[in-house]
């Protein structure tokens, strides 16, 4: 019952996006985040029905969103409910002229900002005081706490954050918790359970600062099982995971020694303990070159 009412909302959000369509005219391409659900499927169909192209921005080819057999040259343009092409949070280059691995995309922007000129366009410059703004902050906030040691932890929706705080009161009392609630969340109380000691932990400037910049600090990656882990890994930082789903999720596109699943508290502290002991910035940002990206958009939209 359950997919037969996901197919039943796929194929009227496909119709309703091809009527948008027809009424308000097609776009010359659709380029969209991180699909696979019955509103994307039904917006990619009305697309290529129209022979608009699509291309998506995914985590991985082979990823639960993406129409594809793990290990093999994706078959997703087979599929009218598949888009025409992926631009892949991956690091490793596919063999095929369709997909084009760059890393997580969000992670290229303060490397953009650094290799711009000043003078391009007032607007790096407001992008790099930002930049600046949100390290000062952090960097005030955590030796305010006397914080030694930084940990990131990224939370999912609706999550009510009291397996952080199981796993905080095993660590020791100078490792700092930056606790990134999830964007659909911004809106929504914090749970009591979630709260945790204020010299321990902060919620609020964590989830208001860009992922690169808390990366930037941090020696290690707390979640249960956050796409994060993939950006983390990009930026030679360790993850520990508390649900064996991240594993089936991540476990192909970061180093093995980069995830750690470790469901008990017990042992969630201690695989973070290692991986803040093991800690190596000395290479950061181990990512794929995107100069190709703009070419790629203009070869698969024309």
């Amino acid at each position: 019952m359950w997919l037969t009412r996901q197919v039943d909302l796929m194929r009227a959000a496909g119709e309703h996006f091809g009527r948008v369509f027809d009424r308000q005219g097609s776009p010359e391409a659709v380029v969209m985040l991180n699909g696979g659900f019955w509103e994307t499927a039904g917006l990619t169909a009305a697309a290529r029905r129209r022979s608009i192209p699509v291309i998506e921005i995914q985590h991985g080819v082979d990823s639960k969103g993406g129409v594809t057999a793990v290990g093999q040259e994706p078959h997703f343009r087979l599929f009218n409910t598949a888009p025409d092409a992926f631009v892949a949070w991956e690091t490793v280059p596919r063999q095929c002229p369709d997909v084009l691995c760059v890393g997580p995309i969000g992670l290229h922007l303060p490397i953009l900002l650094e290799t711009r000129a000043p003078q391009d366009t007032p607007a790096y410059d407001v992008a790099r005081a930002l930049f600046r703004d949100q390290a000062d902050a952090l960097a005030r906030r955590a030796a305010h706490a006397g914080a030694r040691r930084e940990i990131l932890v990224s939370m999912q929706p609706v999550d009510d954050g009291e397996w952080i705080a199981r796993i905080a009161a095993q660590l020791p009392p100078d490792v700092f918790l930056w606790c990134r609630r999830h964007g659909s969340d911004a809106r929504r109380a914090m749970p009591a359970k979630a709260v945790l000691a204020s010299d321990r932990s902060d919620f609020e400037l964590a989830s208001s600062s860009a992922l690169p910049v808390l990366l930037d600090r941090v020696g290690a990656h707390l979640t249960r099982f956050s796409a994060v882990t993939l950006e983390a890994g990009a930026y030679n930082v360790r993850t520990v995971a508390t649900e064996p789903y991240a594993e089936t999720l991540f476990s192909e596109f970061v180093p093995p020694s980069y995830l750690t699943v470790a469901p008990a508290p017990s042992a969630a502290a201690a695989a973070l303990i290692t991986a803040l002991d093991c800690q190596d910035r000395t290479a950061i940002r181990r990512l794929p070159d995107i100069s190709r990206l703009a070419d790629f958009v203009l070869q698969h939209t024309r």
